[in-house]
């Protein structure tokens, strides 16, 4: 469902069996973000199948269970532990299109929870899908690249001692700002298309295709920046395509220039960091630490 705009009342969702307009009221999202450092820590202990494996269901549960809630409250409450072609569902079976968003992703997802514990691999030095030949050769890889093969303990006096680097919070922020366009054009791409004159149902469907550009960019880019190792010289020129993206979309009077600025790239800024920091734990924390970031430019964009 599209955000609020007094612009585009059609693309507003009403839910006439919650108690509330659902697509003017905003879950928390903090919770989400404050979550995100211990979760990294946790993923030490247990390994990442059985971790991503809970994750994964809960978060399919999650969203099952959100297609059955009577009131906002309880969305709420169901957004705090925790797709536009959907809401065209017709009613049926006793639930409305906006419900079946939940019910259709959430038991999509629980089915790829399960099939996760027996597929993902855990860290390269205890995967059981490689020979001892081909591991060897993996961490050998790794070692050489960065130096740190093998996983470290996170103890209280590492994590004090990583959150105390100052370039966590300088790669955190940059971050921030790059999501926030990224947010723009996921909330708001329909309201955006619907001042270019676009009916409801067009809007949503061409709301689409800049994501699907957006993800092919994405891997043309890691491609070139692997073969040339060096990310700072295709982030800049991935920044430089989103200001001016954004810029054709404020200004440009062409709705078809304007539709063209929405197919602009976000910088890589998450790979960037974790190309260049050191060490299991420390790479953890600062994950958790920039990640929570980009959420709070999720807030700012919808909400400033």
């Amino acid at each position: 469902m599209a955000g609020p705009s007094s612009e585009s009342p059609e693309l507003t969702e009403r839910v006439e069996d919650v108690e509330r307009d659902v697509a003017r009221e905003y879950p928390p999202g903090l919770e989400k973000k404050t979550i995100q450092l211990p979760s990294n820590m946790i993923v030490q202990k247990l390994g990442p199948r059985v971790w991503l494996t809970i994750c994964v269901i809960g978060w399919g549960a999650t969203q099952l269970g959100m297609g059955f809630v009577p009131e906002w409250g309880y969305l709420v409450l169901c957004r705090v532990f925790l797709g536009y072609a959907l809401t065209l569902i017709a009613p049926r079976g006793g639930l409305n299109g906006w419900q079946w968003i939940f019910v259709i992703e959430g038991a999509i997802t629980i089915v790829v929870g399960f099939i996760t514990y027996f597929i993902f691999p855990n860290f390269p030095d205890k995967n059981r899908f490689l020979s001892a030949e081909q591991t060897k050769l993996v961490l050998d890889r790794v070692e050489k690249d960065r130096g740190d093969s093998l996983p470290d303990k996170m103890t209280w006096t590492k994590l004090r001692l990583h959150l105390s680097d100052w370039k966590i919070w300088v790669f955190a922020l940059m971050l921030m700002c790059v999501t926030v366009p990224t947010y723009v054009s996921g909330y708001f791409a329909p309201i955006i298309l619907a001042s270019m004159g676009y009916n409801v149902r067009n809007s949503l469907l061409l709301s689409a295709p800049p994501g699907v550009i957006a993800a092919l960019l994405s891997f043309v880019s890691a491609y070139i920046s692997d073969r040339l190792r060096r990310r700072a010289l295709l982030i800049t020129i991935q920044t430089i395509l989103t200001i001016t993206g954004l810029s054709l979309i404020g200004y440009a009077e062409s709705h078809g220039v304007r539709y063209f600025g929405a197919c602009a790239s976000v910088p890589g800024v998450l790979s960037y960091s974790a190309n260049n920091v050191v060490t299991h734990t420390k790479r953890s924390v600062s994950t958790a630490v920039i990640v929570a970031f980009a959420g709070v430019g999720g807030i700012f964009a919808t909400t400033v």
